[in-house]
């Protein structure tokens, strides 16, 4: 059983470290990060807080996050996946204090996290070593940094709330002195990051308003939140058949419970949100190395249908990040970046992937496919051409918005008054439009 152990060990690393190569080749894994890493900067580098600058729904300490590690880390590619192994060799940490083996956790998270884009770097790779952290401080007798920790991570994600509710209710339930401390702890936290719209309160006051409105219209249709529901659903599945073999603390259980109800409070089928369920599985599924608890014929085949899982998770995403590097140079980012310097450039339903990547300037709230729908409605063409009105000198759209039709408006007034000088096509494709100028060398009034 040893040898296997060993072989499994190695096989495990050897795929770890090749899934881990590919993600670090690439500038980005994840068009979400780009947007955090985006308002991050504009945060940590110029000291405008969220959303005084471009909109995202996240709350003010995910930027925080992601503009101190943006501003530390000293290369462009594999940045969000160094920032995943960080939190992963976190956990590991936190998990080898209470007895499991810090490896076994960490290529449990890469490997298993594959399916659920565990090396992205997106916002659950911030948020989970803050909640594992929080709920060990709590059972260890620290309840107010615990509650600290807590609140911090509800500012990282919102998402935090419903998977950190039910473990700690059922901490305080069991020692009603915790809850005092964990109450100050949490609001404490919570409150932190909030600090600075004291001396801003406009700024705050959108802050809150533009959040509460978009989340508010961010709820998925039927067919789309069923295909969620059932997509979770299997892989929580796959995730609890290990917890099963053994008797799981109840903490665990409870946020392995609290982190399914978060899954599917978004109705989105989105595999990330799924690493929230993952990790406390996977602590309650792995043996503890100093225990009586050891690899048993009925442990290795609960974890065969999350390991099936993972493989075709592992495979997948070497293939895709072989095939998005070369898609990155597709973007002309080098082009972009010298015909646009330092002009403020205006976003039409366009990722913020190239605007990021060439170091773009933008002169609008919105750069995110779709957030201008969800805010404005039926006023959403309005909006955009109340933001070409001031013509700016360059608009960047997504590479197909005038072959939808939906935005005739918005289309006539690009033809009319700029000139396309640009373009790359893909999921993160665009189109650079121009200003016309007059013979005299002016702008169209």
């Amino acid at each position: 059983m040893s040898r296997v152990k060993n072989l499994a060990l190695v096989m495990g690393a050897v795929a770890a470290v090749l899934c881990g190569w590919s993600y670090l080749r690439l500038d980005f894994a994840d068009r979400d990060t780009m947007l955090y890493v985006l308002i991050g900067r504009e945060l940590v580098g110029q000291g405008v807080l969220p959303y005084g600058g471009v909109f995202d729904h996240k709350p003010v300490g995910l930027y925080v996050v992601y503009g101190v590690w943006d501003a530390l880390y000293p290369f462009r590619a594999g940045e969000f996946t160094a920032l995943a192994l960080v939190s992963i060799a976190g956990i590991a940490w936190i998990a080898a204090r209470q007895g499991y083996s810090a490896l076994g956790v960490a290529l449990g998270m890469i490997l298993l996290g594959a399916p659920f884009q565990v090396l992205g770097g997106n916002s659950e790779l911030v948020l989970l070593p803050l909640i594992f952290a929080g709920l060990t401080l709590v059972r260890y007798g620290r309840p107010f940094w615990g509650g600290v920790l807590g609140g911090l991570a509800a500012e990282v994600n919102y998402l935090a709330i419903p998977c950190l509710a039910l473990p700690l209710l059922f901490l305080a339930a069991q020692d009603r002195r915790r809850i005092l401390p964990l109450l100050a702890g949490g609001m404490t936290g919570f409150a932190l990051p909030l600090l600075p719209y004291l001396a801003h309160p406009a700024t705050g006051a959108a802050y809150f308003a533009l959040q509460w409105r978009y989340l508010h219209h961010y709820g998925a249709h039927d067919a789309e939140r069923l295909h969620a529901t059932v997509l979770v659903l299997v892989w929580a599945l796959c995730i609890f058949l290990p917890a099963g073999v053994k008797r799981p603390d109840r903490v665990l259980r409870l946020w392995a419970l609290g982190g399914l109800l978060a899954c599917l409070a978004s109705g989105r089928p989105f595999p990330h949100y799924v690493l929230l369920v993952l990790l406390p599985g996977l602590l309650a599924g792995l043996p503890r190395p100093h225990t009586a608890e050891g690899w048993t014929r009925g442990r290795v085949a609960a974890f065969l249908p999350l390991g099936a899982l993972a493989l075709v998770g592992l495979v997948h995403d070497v293939r895709h990040n072989l095939r998005e590097r070369a898609r990155e140079a597709e973007l002309h980012v080098g082009t972009l970046r010298k015909l646009v310097g330092k002009a403020p450039v205006l976003g039409i339903e366009v990722t913020p992937v190239p605007v990021v990547l060439a170091g773009l300037s933008p002169a609008g709230h919105f750069l995110f496919p779709g957030h201008v729908r969800r805010l404005f409605g039926v006023g959403a063409e309005a909006y955009y051409l109340d933001a070409l009105a001031r013509r700016p000198a360059f608009v960047l759209t997504g590479p197909d918005l005038c072959q939808e039709r939906s935005w005739p408006r918005v289309c006539g007034a690009l033809a009319t008054s700029w000139r396309p000088v640009l373009r790359a096509e893909g999921d993160y494709g665009y189109r650079l439009y121009e200003a016309r100028k007059p013979a005299s060398g002016k702008p169209n009034p």
